[in-house]
């Protein structure tokens, strides 16, 4: 099973049509936390290079704490390290002198311009979402007309003034290439408002704390383990915040639709369990935080 960055398609029928404009921030929006990771590159330091053959994986090694008097980030003074190579490419393994720093920050008014530089590149992503679908309640209206995408920027930002949004940016050579959304139950609503949500919801057992919905990485950056660099470091906020259940919906295959939910083996190396299947292709995967 190939995991990491994913592509991420707006397809989604078990949650909305194609066309609803999917809606929140840091519950300690001060001072964001960084995250580093060294990061190998392959042939040649060219991004391009870095899609797998069928079945390769990328590698992550567990995070190790630094003293972040020793060794702090631009953006936070919390920082930590682990290896991240590129999927194989058929290559010798890059030397140790070419591994590429890759950081991740948690979303915050200080770093929502490059949650926006991130998704501009790609005309606010799914079509002008902004990754605002799972916030909202239902539909809104279609994603094509222009000042509804432009709404959903604005509402993510202002959720995220409010407290009501979180998600981590990984940034590599000082650039956003991808990112993750979390955030508590009653703030991404649109998850059990699904018809398949509602008829399992009675044999789930306690509600989740924690919801993880979406990836996105940038184009020449997928599948080098990005994604799985951000899930970390989303629990990791989550953690932070006093844990609880959290929940989330990986695909098992990759021709699944929902593939923005990331894949199955990126949350079994987290400690995920799967509960139940969710659809054809995806499964509702749940793990506790302490």
């Amino acid at each position: 099973m190939v995991s990491g960055a994913l592509v991420l398609e707006w397809r989604d029928t078990t949650f909305g049509a194609p066309n609803d404009a999917p809606s929140g921030v840091d519950d300690e929006p001060g001072r964001p936390v960084a995250v580093r990771f060294p990061a190998l590159r392959c042939e040649g330091h060219r991004p391009e290079a870095c899609s797998p053959r069928p079945g390769a994986e990328g590698e992550l090694e567990a995070p190790v704490v630094r003293d972040p008097a020793a060794r702090g980030s631009r953006r936070g003074t919390e920082s930590s390290s682990a290896t991240m190579s590129c999927p194989s490419t058929g290559l010798s393994r890059p030397r140790r002198s070419e591994r590429q720093p890759v950081e991740t920050v948690e979303l915050s008014p200080s770093s929502w311009a490059d949650f926006e530089r991130l998704f501009r590149r790609y005309h606010g992503v799914q079509a002008g979402c902004w990754c605002m679908f799972y916030h909202r309640e239902g539909p809104t209206g279609p994603l094509q007309n222009k000042s509804r995408q432009e709404a959903n920027r604005r509402d993510h930002h202002a959720l995220l003034l409010r407290g009501h949004a979180h998600g981590i940016l990984v940034y590599r050579d000082g650039k956003p290439i991808g990112w993750c959304q979390f955030g508590r139950r009653e703030d991404l609503p649109r998850v059990e408002r699904g018809r398949k949500y509602r008829s399992m919801a009675s044999t789930l057992g306690p509600p989740p704390s924690w919801r993880i919905t979406c990836f996105f990485v940038d184009r020449p950056c997928r599948r080098s383990g990005v994604a799985r660099v951000a899930l970390h470091a989303a629990l990791e906020a989550i953690r932070r915040r006093g844990g609880g259940i959290v929940e989330a919906y990986p695909a098992t295959s990759g021709r699944a639709v929902a593939t923005w939910f990331g894949t199955i083996g990126m949350f079994e190396r987290e400690g995920f369990a799967v509960v139940r299947p969710f659809g054809q292709s995806n499964v509702l995967v749940r793990r506790e935080i302490r």
